[in-house]
C-alpha cells in the first residue's frame, strides 16, 4: 500500500499580520501550502489530505486536488490531525504529516522519510 499525506493547513498565521490565510503567501509565485502539496505528488504519496481552518474560502480552490477536512476551532496541532479522522478512517497504511507553511520540503525528503519508517517497521517516526 502506498503512503499518504496529511498536509496541515488551518493556521491563521497571526504572527504575519496580514489577512491573508498563512498558506497562501507565494514563493516564487505560487502558494506555500502548493509547494508542499506537490511535494507530497511527486513523493509518491497515492493521496493528500489537507486540513484547513482559518480561510477556508480563499484556501479550499488552491487545495482542489486535495480530499480536505475542517477545523473550525483552532484547538492544537493534534487536534488539527483528529479533524482528517474520518477521512482517513480505514487506511491503514503510512501516513506523511506535513505543515502547509513549509514550502522548502523536498520530495526526496519525503521519500526518505517513508521509506526509513517502513524499513523499521516503526509506528511513528
Amino acid at each position: 500500500m502506498q503512503a499518504q499525506a496529511l498536509i496541515l493547513a488551518a493556521g491563521a498565521g497571526t504572527r504575519m499580520k496580514s489577512a491573508k490565510p498563512k498558506v497562501l503567501h507565494e514563493l516564487l509565485g505560487k502558494p506555500m501550502v502548493r509547494w508542499v502539496v506537490d511535494a507530497a505528488h511527486q513523493a509518491g504519496c497515492s493521496a493528500v489530505h489537507a486540513v484547513i481552518g482559518s480561510g477556508r474560502e480563499q484556501v479550499e480552490p488552491v487545495l482542489a486536488d486535495c480530499t480536505i477536512s475542517y477545523q473550525l476551532e483552532l484547538l492544537g496541532t493534534g487536534h488539527t490531525v483528529m479533524c482528517a479522522a474520518d477521512k482517513l478512517a480505514g487506511f491503514a497504511g503510512t501516513l506523511v504529516v506535513l505543515c502547509g507553511d513549509t514550502p522548502l520540503i523536498r520530495s526526496s525528503t519525503i521519500s526518505s522519510l517513508i521509506a526509513f519508517h517502513e524499513e523499521e517497521g516503526a509506528a511513528c517516526t
